[in-house]
């Protein structure tokens, strides 16, 4: 009792959260609602579950230690006959495995469910920073995030739908990938499939190399795709890949560059350089031989 008395206590963990699970015949309005009061309720009381052959409407979850510690905590809900409604039909509420701890129920923090946390403060603290998040975590529900988990949970809470990618190499920052879910979205119905690859050195003290895709144009489906990129070999490759139907072009502005810099390599005069790669630049942006 010591140590439930602990849980119940915390002090910011709302009193809902402990009770978001109470006793058989409670009743949700949907599977995802249990899934979120089981959320709720592991962080709050302390302890890791598992689900055992999860469906979509039939939930049965054990404690994460039932095999190796005999636990008994079980929790089984379905719906209600001819209903959508869910309710409780077998919940064993204690734990014997002595496995409460001040990380557990960490693990079902997840993305979507600290970005449900703080949508409603990003709206009076637009300025929050992802450091931000994971302190507030800390302070306010005892979980334990890293800060890729908090920068991800920001973006997903302004952005419903984006996709953040961070790899880490013995938590050693490597590489990030961003796609706003506005982008992706816009991409798919207005847009034509032009993109647009492109990189530029980052000259700070952490060096490294910023990429960008962008979609341009609008357009009526459908419409090969067409990537535009530098002279670049693994860009080149790469599309061949994973693309292999689509339509490979050189980008205007380094062809020009290239054209311009190999004419003074080869001996010719600024001017004539400069003459020269005028007048691809207009070639290049003509639609007909003759023009």
């Amino acid at each position: 009792m010591l140590l439930e008395d602990m849980l119940n206590h915390q002090t910011k963990i709302p009193t809902e959260w402990h009770t978001s699970i109470r006793k058989v015949g409670q009743k949700f309005d949907s599977a995802a609602e249990v899934r979120l009061a089981l959320q709720y309720y592991s962080i709050a009381k302390r302890f890791e579950y598992d689900f055992y052959h999860n469906e979509q409407r039939h939930i049965r979850v054990y404690c994460r230690f039932k095999h190796t510690h005999g636990c008994p905590w079980m929790l089984f809900a379905s719906p209600l006959r001819n209903l959508s409604i869910m309710s409780i039909k077998n919940f064993e509420s204690t734990h014997t495995c002595g496995q409460h701890g001040e990380n557990a129920g960490n693990l079902r923090a997840s993305r979507k469910f600290i970005a449900s946390q703080i949508q409603a403060v990003l709206k009076v603290r637009s300025d929050l920073r992802a450091v931000d998040i994971k302190n507030d975590m800390l302070s306010n529900f005892s979980i334990k995030i890293n800060y890729s988990k908090a920068y991800e949970s920001m973006v997903h809470a302004t952005n419903t739908g984006s996709r953040v990618v961070i790899d880490a190499d013995d938590r050693r920052f490597r590489r990030l990938f961003i796609s706003y879910n506005a982008y992706i979205e816009g991409f798919i119905a207005r847009c034509r499939p032009l993109l647009f690859l492109d990189g530029t050195f980052i000259k700070d003290r952490y060096r490294g190399i910023l990429l960008s895709a962008t979609g341009e144009n609008p357009y009526q489906p459908p419409h090969r795709l067409i990537v535009i990129s530098d002279a670049d070999k693994g860009i080149r490759a790469t599309i061949e890949e994973f693309f292999p139907d689509a339509f490979h072009s050189r980008c205007v502005l380094h062809l020009v560059e290239n054209f311009k810099k190999n004419m003074k390599d080869f001996g010719h005069k600024t001017n004539v350089a400069t003459t020269l790669d005028e007048l691809l630049q207009s070639a290049a942006y003509k639609f007909t031989i003759s023009e």
